[in-house]
């Protein structure tokens, strides 16, 4: 009885050992984690392309507009704009990225109803000063025909009909996919989902404007190799029906990481 108390004993040892290893290789691998880290884009919007394209002007270009234009006038123009930040592309993409932000600044909203705009990933190259409705360079056309080529929407915000007020929309999936490769960073779209409302339209304040504090500013909050988080440990042997020595034991760890 003592000899099995002790094999008893020594499986019992051995789990805890065993788990001790998996919580070092889960948790402390990388000694070096420090808490987050903030990535914003610079302040003068050096970093920053942008433009707005108008329907009834589809060869213009606006790249030097101090503002960026979305919604659709009273005379029926549609407005509908672009903006990216090349630089994000700096941040390691070892990283694990917590949350991604695109605050925007409302110099200028028109309408008497509230302007719903939704940001979307652009998923063609265009350069800023050359974009119009039908380009997205020089030379190219839009794949779409017009009005910029995007795919997945990111985020929906209500915009009020007042001026003057900071809006952020969420781009997290843009971003992590811009660092580990699934997207080319082309930037995003922001177009007006009810732009049918003649005369409900807003503006943006642009790379251009003035006053730096209104600039477009990509905020991006990043940590080193997040840590996991373990929901549940389980085995198939316990101190009351242990496996006997020799005998096989499951160890099962249930985790979810950020990405």
């Amino acid at each position: 009885m003592q000899k099995k108390r002790i094999a008893h004993a020594l499986v019992v040892v051995e789990i805890i050992l065993l788990l001790a290893v998996i919580s070092f290789f889960i948790i402390d691998s990388n000694p070096k984690i420090i808490g987050f880290t903030i990535y914003q884009s610079a302040t003068g919007g050096s970093t920053i392309n942008d433009t707005y394209m108008r329907e009834d002007f589809p060869n213009n270009n606006f790249g030097t507009a101090e503002t960026l234009r979305i919604g659709e006038t009273g005379g029926g123009t549609i407005y509908r704009s672009i903006v990216r930040d090349y630089n994000i592309t700096a941040i390691p993409s070892e990283n694990t990225i917590v949350s991604g932000k695109l605050q925007i600044y409302v110099n200028q909203s028109f309408g008497l109803s509230n302007l719903t705009v939704k940001a979307y990933l652009v998923t063609s190259e265009w350069e800023e000063s050359k974009a119009t409705w039908n380009n997205r360079t020089g030379s190219i056309l839009w794949f779409a025909g017009g009005g910029g080529d995007y795919n997945t929407e990111l985020d929906s915000v209500n915009i009020s009909n007042q001026s003057g007020i900071y809006y952020n929309f969420t781009i997290t999936k843009a971003v992590r996919g811009w660092l580990n490769g699934s997207y080319d960073n082309y930037g995003i779209i922001f177009i007006a989902t009810d732009a049918g409302i003649a005369g409900n339209y807003t503006y943006f304040a642009s790379s251009d404007e003035t006053n730096s504090a209104q600039k477009p500013t990509f905020i991006v909050d990043y940590q080193s190799n997040a840590i996991p988080t373990i929901s549940n440990i389980s085995t198939n042997t316990t101190l009351t029906t242990p496996i006997n020595q020799g005998g096989n034991v499951n160890i099962t760890v249930d985790w979810s990481d950020i990405e």
